[in-house]
Parts: C-alpha cells; structure tokens; sequence
C-alpha cells in the first residue's frame, strides 16, 4: 500500500508489549527484551552505514559503471539470460546488496532483455536470482553479518559455509538458463543502450581497483569493517583524482546517495547507497530485532507451538520446521530481517536439543530465511527490485531458478544427513 514498514511494526511491536504485559511481564522485563534485540542489531546497523557509503563511491568513482561495461563484452546472444544470472551474481557478491544490483546490472540487463526480444519475465527471474546470490553469500552482505552473528558462527566461517552451499544450486540455475537462452536468443542490437555509460563516466580498468581491493580483502582474511574502509578509500581516490567529482559533491552522495543531473538519460537507474538512506533499514532492523526478542522470551507463542518445535528430533524435520517459520515470518513482518531474527531465536533451542552444531543451523536457516523470503511476493526483498525493474504480475516466480532449487538442495542434503545419522546409530546398537 506505499506505506514505510517501520510504522506497521512499530504498531506490531506496541501491540505485542500489551500483551505479555497483560500476561504478567513487568516493565523492566520488556526495557530488557528492547535491549536484547538492539545489541544484536547495532553490530549489523554499523555495517549497514558503511556499506550505503561503499556503494554511493562506488558509483561516484565509476566501478559500477567499469563493472557494467567490461561484464556487457561477455554476453552472447544465445548465452544471455545465464550471463544476466552471472553478471547480477558477480556485482551482488561484491557489492552485499540486492537493491544495489538490481538498480545498476539488474535494470541495464533488463532493458537488454526486453529490447532483444528475451521474455520480461525470463529475465526477471534471472535478475532475482542473480541479486540474491551476493545477499545470501557476499563477504558484505547484511544477511550474512545478522546471520553469523545470531547464530554465534564467526562470520568468516559463515561467509565459507554460504558460498560452499551456493555452488550446486548455482550450477542448476546456469544450466537451466542455458537451456531457456537456446530457445530464446537474445537480438545483439539491443547492447547499443550501454555506449551512454562511456559518456558518463571515464572507464578504464583503473576504475575496478575498488571491486579488487574488497576482493583481495576477503581472500586476505581482513576483518569486514578493514575490507570495507579499503575499498571506500579507493573509491574515494578515483572519484577525486580520475573522474573530478568534485569534493562538496562527494561528500553529499556519501551522506545521501549518488545521483545523476535529472536531465540525464540513466537518471532513474544509476543510482542509490548513501548513509541516510540506510537509517530507514537500520530501523527496521532494531525493531524486528526487538520484536523477535519479544516474541521468542515474552510468552507470546502458544505453549502448543512451542510443543510442536521440541518435537523435532531428525536433521530434515528441524530444517522443514525452519522453512515454515522462516517463510511464515518473511509474509507477516513482510520483511527478510524478520524471517532471518525469528527463526534464528526460535529453532535455537531444538536445533540444541537434537545436538546439530550452529554452523548447521547458520546454513538451513540461511536457506530457510534468506531464501524463502523471497518466495513471497508481497516481502520488500523482491517487490522493492522488481519495482524497480517495473515488472508486474508472477509469471517470474518459475524462473528464479537459484531461488527454488537453493531450498530443495539443502532439503536433500539435510535428508541424506540423518539417514547417515541413522544408519551410524544402528551400526553402534549392533
């Protein structure tokens, strides 16, 4: 309805605080509860900041633009939706950021699309695929940081885990657009759009130094804040000293976010990051992080509920149950933040009880969260991109490849891991 998410929240949270007050908890118990979910969500708004501000240089330093320009050399016509699903992947685990991709590589690649006779809704589907590889798995990405750090996994040892797992789903979905590009080619003039950005900005391999430094950042094991300040100091060199941004102007899409003049033609597209934009995210974050606290030790969930969670015993049925909850919170907090706080805080007891360690636990209910949310239309995580992307309708679902076999892989996976369980038990009984 147009409506800012904080404000329904914050009715939610309100409504939840009279209801475990009317059922005994006093005042500093929920003073308590509020604190709770803020300490976890302070770690995760500082990366937020930083990261607003690494992409506004990013974009003001040209990377972007160099990312787009020297990934467009590599499409081919009958190779275009698995290089789309790539592009976007690539930008996406550099950048941590699905709306930041889906604004830059996202809308290029689809305009591409659609002028080239490619099905809106094919490559829609790809574009949602590819963005939400870097916001399940990029060393940056604000899932991954609120994951680790609810889930007590250093976050080093989350970023292997996610990426680890991303493999196979992302060689089904190359495979799977593969097969649909044959069938739908892609006509070539259609990459005449992208001569505007060499107009725009001055391109060279130069303007790449910041997607390299965060790059060997994480290949050199640098804590997140180090990565992010190296590729902002970069960033900040070249869009000073090689493409003349002026410093007042700088500074302005540092705070604000990066614009083109209104009169330019990629106004609408090539834009976005700033640290005040971020503040309505950090928001969100605080009071889902506080309403999950609420929820999960306020007495808001029925005891019949709770029975149903300690039932889970076998390594498939707590990943079943983390997908219904993570996909239940994602389509009523309408958000990824709280699928990802209220699973992690209610399947932390019986992943315990049935002796699974947390680096398990971080990758179901990274599947289970990060994923699923996305299955749910109506989440800003993909109704905010493909507004962006101005595509109605559903007829994408089908074609988010990454998306749907993601859950599935891990479901088997998860199966084949009790079934080896069992089969160890039973040779210990004999």
């Amino acid at each position: 309805m147009g409506f800012y998410l904080g404000f329904p929240l914050t009715a939610v949270l309100f409504m939840f605080s009279v209801y475990v007050t009317i059922h005994g908890r006093g005042k500093g118990e929920l003073v308590g509860y509020y604190m709770e979910g803020f300490s976890k969500a302070l770690i995760v708004a500082r990366m937020l900041i930083l990261i607003g501000i690494n992409t506004s240089l990013w974009l003001s330093s040209g990377c972007i633009a160099g990312i787009i320009h020297y990934g467009a050399q590599f499409i081919l016509p009958n190779f275009f939706l698995p290089i789309c699903f790539l592009l976007c992947a690539g930008l996406s685990f550099m950048l941590g950021s699905a709306f930041a991709t889906t604004a830059t590589m996202g809308i290029i690649t689809y305009i591409i699309g659609c002028a080239g006779g490619v099905p809106p809704a094919m490559t829609a589907g790809a574009i949602i695929s590819g963005v939400f590889v870097g916001d399940r798995c990029s060393f940056v990405a604000s899932s991954l940081i609120l994951l680790s750090s609810l889930n007590d996994v250093p976050h080093r040892r989350a970023f292997e885990i996610a990426v680890k797992t991303s493999t196979i789903p992302m060689v089904i979905s190359v495979l799977g657009y593969a097969l649909l590009s044959h069938f739908c080619p892609l006509d070539i003039s259609a990459l005449s759009r992208l001569g505007v950005l060499d107009k725009t900005f001055r391109i060279a391999p130069i303007v790449l130094l910041p997607a390299l430094f965060l790059l060997f950042s994480c290949l050199l094991k640098l804590r997140t804040v180090v990565t992010l300040c190296a590729s902002i100091t970069a960033a900040v060199f070249l869009a000073l000293f090689y493409q003349g941004t002026p410093l007042y102007t700088l500074l302005l899409s540092m705070l604000k976010g990066f614009r083109l003049p209104p009169t330019h033609e990629l106004y609408s597209v090539v834009r976005g990051g700033g640290a005040l934009p971020m503040l309505s995210a950090i928001y969100i974050l605080i009071i889902s992080c506080s309403l999950a606290s609420l929820i999960e030790k306020g007495g808001v969930l029925s005891l019949r509920f709770r029975a149903l969670l300690r039932t889970s015993k076998r390594r498939n049925s707590l990943y079943l149950k983390s997908v219904i909850i993570g996909t239940a919170a994602a389509a009523i907090g309408c958000n990824q933040t709280v699928s990802i706080v209220t699973t992690s805080t209610l399947m932390d007891a019986p992943y315990k009880r049935a002796k699974v360690n947390n680096e398990e636990k971080l990758r179901d209910i990274s599947f289970a969260s990060v994923m699923m949310s996305v299955v749910v239309p109506w989440t800003l995580a993909v109704s905010v991109p493909l507004s962006m992307l101005s595509f109605k309708g559903l007829s994408y679902m089908p074609f988010m490849f990454f998306i749907i076999s993601g859950p599935i892989y891990n479901f088997l996976w998860s199966f084949s891991k009790a079934a080896n369980r069992k089969r160890v038990s039973m040779r210990r009984v004999q």
